[in-house]
């Protein structure tokens, strides 16, 4: 269950909370902290979490008791927030669109390239160009050494860096740690399968991986103003629920 619960936006400490409540009933922040085996450093800003999404309810006795809300009621009211958001994503990219299509002369366009080198070049060549922003949402499965001297060439010119890792296993920590080393900032949030990457606000893309060759991958390159910003909307929404690296 606990994978289950991170695929729905909840991070290590927060999954192992909620499930230690269901399955002990009301405990002090205390007893959660053993039984879960969360930090005593920890538990308190987990459980607090848990309430603001209305997964934990909170008793103020002496101490504190902590309660799981019934998960079919909580999951309904996830589900719902997570529709109005995704409706309210989908509504800001179909007003970007008509002002693609409008114009058969725009600068606004999308491609679509094949190949991880084809990729790879096209990531290096919008990081050179950046001068302000660049923000990436990817797996951390591959790391080539030039796409990461491409992002420290942009550190050094004062472009901000954001990276958000969707997977956070082993190997992925291993090149996290890696990135930060450089002053990146690298925050987790666990989005299925969804690569993107954001330039200036101005560039996107979006990479599209077959899951049993992971070199044989599609990019789409996202020249639009518009939809760079409705994607950029997006990944701003994720970083801010996403947990510090």
């Amino acid at each position: 269950m606990i994978r289950e619960l991170k695929e729905l936006g909840f991070n290590e400490y927060e999954s192992r909370v909620y499930i230690t409540l269901i399955k002990n009933g009301t405990q002090t922040g205390s007893q959660l902290s053993k039984l879960s085996k969360v930090p005593q450093s920890k538990i308190y800003e987990t459980l607090y979490k848990l309430h603001e999404k209305n997964f934990v309810n909170i008793f103020n006795t002496s101490p504190k008791k902590f309660k799981a809300t019934n998960p079919e009621t909580a999951l309904r009211f996830l589900f719902k927030l997570k529709r109005k958001k995704l409706d309210e994503l989908e509504n800001e990219i179909k007003l970007s669109l008509p002002a693609v299509k409008k114009d058969k002369t725009t600068d606004e366009l999308i491609y679509a390239y094949k190949g991880f080198e084809r990729a790879l070049e096209i990531f290096i060549n919008n990081c050179n160009n950046s001068k302000k922003t660049i923000k990436f949402m990817f797996t951390f499965e591959v790391m080539p050494h030039s796409f990461l001297k491409a992002l420290k060439r942009a550190i050094n010119k004062g472009v901000e860096v954001k990276l958000i890792a969707t997977k956070n296993k082993s190997e992925q920590i291993a090149r996290i740690n890696t990135t930060q080393k450089l002053g990146i900032k690298v925050r987790y949030y666990p989005v299925k399968e969804l690569r993107l990457g954001i330039f200036d606000s101005q560039m996107a893309t979006q990479t599209l991986v077959n899951r049993k060759n992971t070199k044989d991958r599609t990019v789409v390159d996202i020249r639009s103003k518009g939809l760079s910003k409705s994607l950029e909307h997006y990944f701003n929404h994720i970083w801010e629920k996403a947990e510090i690296m």
